[in-house]
């Protein structure tokens, strides 16, 4: 096999290898740098003389001799036999983001934050210190909700059991004449048909269910934010 000689660009030391590894990436042995094989330069074709005469030609000897022993070629024994051959292989797990070693099982890296689960990048976040007029302002919209209930049912009641003594006279004693509600606004002649609508159970239907509604809303909001989620969110500085 043709061989070429190669000079490692860190250490210059002289490497034998294949001619047909031209091309290729090969590890000093001496320095351990890596480098691609490169063809040597070709040295300049020599000058040819001019062909003499035959008659000037010289009359080559008849026998030349030979040596008597002839010189062996020398091989350096610091040579590697396979200079082009692939290093030991690193088979520890690392990370793929920024190849940190791991141990087995991890799920984040300790150099970089990348979870190996989810393949997302974490990043460390500067948030605002949380205070006490934070927390409170962040669940005062809960007691307003809670507040807001209160006053819708005690609405409802007012409406149904105060409000007709508010604006008929006599409003106790009439619905006992009569026996009820809806008796007392047919029938009574005092009660004038604005009155009777104010007062009417329909009326008072139509104002329980949305306020039954309303208050259902609230309460959802009110559990979230007091029981849920009681603390503020971060604030990124």
């Amino acid at each position: 096999m043709e061989t070429i000689t190669i000079s490692c660009p860190e250490c210059d030391r002289q490497i034998k290898a294949p001619a047909d590894a031209v091309g290729k990436k090969i590890r000093c042995k001496s320095c351990e740098h890596v480098f691609v094989i490169k063809a040597p330069a070709r040295a300049p074709a020599p000058i040819k003389a001019a062909k003499p005469s035959k008659a000037e030609k010289p009359a080559k000897p008849a026998n030349p001799p030979k040596p008597a022993n002839p010189p062996k070629p020398t091989h350096d024994e610091d040579d590697d036999s396979n200079p082009y051959g692939l290093a030991e292989s690193d088979e520890t797990l690392r990370c793929p983001q920024c190849a940190y070693e791991l141990e087995e099982g991890v799920v984040i890296c300790l150099g970089c934050g990348f979870n190996l689960r989810t393949r997302e990048q974490l990043r460390t976040r500067k948030v605002k210190e949380k205070t006490g007029g934070d927390k409170f302002m962040w669940l005062l919209p809960g007691f307003l909700a809670i507040l807001g209930i209160l006053l819708l049912i005690g609405y409802c009641f007012f409406h149904y059991f105060a409000w007709p003594g508010i604006i008929v006279d006599n409003w106790d004693s009439i619905e006992d004449k009569h026996g009820g509600r809806i008796e007392a606004i047919k029938k009574e002649d005092s009660i004038g048909f604005f009155a009777g609508a104010l007062i009417h159970p329909a009326l008072v239907v139509f104002i329980v269910v949305p306020a039954l509604f309303a208050s259902f809303r609230l309460g959802r909001f009110a559990v979230d934010r007091l029981i849920l989620h009681p603390d503020p969110p971060d604030i990124e500085v």
